[in-house]
């Protein structure tokens, strides 16, 4: 019985430089990209550029540079935290990958200029291979320098490729949808509720939504003056799980409805994934609200706060 030989070069998977503290740690990776970003803000290298995402807790602009490929009207990122310190789960999701969760409004900086977008990760599909072969195959001359950093010894295209494959692969890859009509959106808040199961929500409040936690960030508590305890408000969510490439569903997901467009129905999946929530003010407290009942899982981002109008108003 013959035994496998080595693997190729092709699909041996590439060994990180072990001391080198910039991609051991999530730390180390901050510090590296705030190392490099005076340069990058200034001038990118072509491969490359700086990533602007809005804080999902404090609403502040964040920057990171990062390796993005850009074709057309779209632009390819990858968040290497897995791949690179070698674990998986919430504590290797990047801050910036989190705060694109709760926001997708990002700008790009490129050689080519600043572009407004759209962030959203890649599923399955033709624009996942697309991008696969868009990051994976192309080699711009800053990457030598980017192979040798990450895993010492003469850097070469084939190197180069078989490095950014175990990065696309074991990391989480993403599409930059460029827009000059790119509308510009913060989150002021996030939902705290005990809902966190998103198929055992409610789909409406009034279905047995429980109590829930406004919780907005510092920079827009004035604009709470005027809400008190009895106050019917609503709440526009960002429904940061919705799939934004659905057009038409089944109402309510009940197949034995007949197929509608998104926009004559209440789905959460829709291209802006806006939430509207009517619902009662409990208590307010600093910088929170206590509201009922509210259908939206824990961790929603909130996008704005109107007050229901009566006649009079």
């Amino acid at each position: 019985m013959s035994r496998p030989g080595p693997p190729t070069p092709e699909s041996a998977t590439p060994q990180e430089r072990k001391r080198n503290p910039f991609t051991r740690s999530a730390t180390g990776g901050r510090v590296l990209s705030a190392l490099m970003l005076p340069f990058f803000a200034v001038r990118p290298p072509a491969g490359f550029g700086v990533l602007t995402t809005t804080g999902r807790r404090t609403g502040k602009t964040r920057r990171k540079c990062v390796r993005v490929v850009h074709r057309g009207t779209e632009a390819y990122i990858v968040m290497l935290g897995p791949a690179l310190l070698g674990r998986a789960g919430p504590g290797t999701t990047s801050a910036w990958l989190l705060n694109i969760r709760a926001n997708p409004r990002v700008r790009l900086r490129l050689r080519g200029g600043t572009f407004a977008g759209i962030a959203r990760e890649l599923e399955e599909g033709p624009q996942k291979e697309q991008a696969r072969e868009a990051y994976c195959e192309t080699v711009h001359p800053f990457d030598y320098l980017e192979c040798d950093f990450h895993l010492g010894g003469r850097a070469t295209r084939a190197k180069i490729k078989q490095l950014h494959r175990h990065w696309f692969e074991t990391g989480v890859p993403l599409v930059v949808e460029l827009a000059d009509d790119a509308i510009e959106l913060s989150s002021i808040g996030r939902v705290e509720s005990a809902l966190t199961d998103l198929a055992a929500a409610p789909n409406q409040g009034d279905e047995g939504a429980p109590e829930a936690r406004l919780v907005l960030v510092p920079g827009v508590l004035e604009a709470l003056d005027g809400i008190a305890p009895g106050d019917r408000i609503i709440v526009l969510t960002w429904l940061d799980r919705a799939r934004r490439d659905v057009l038409r569903v089944h109402p309510r997901g009940d197949p034995a409805n007949p197929m509608q467009g998104v926009f004559a129905t209440r789905s959460p999946d829709r291209p802006n994934p806006i939430g509207l929530h009517e619902v009662d003010v409990l208590a307010v407290d600093g910088a929170s609200l206590r509201v009922r009942p509210l259908e939206a899982v824990h961790g929603t981002p909130i996008v704005d706060i109107k007050p229901v109008l009566t006649p009079r108003d």
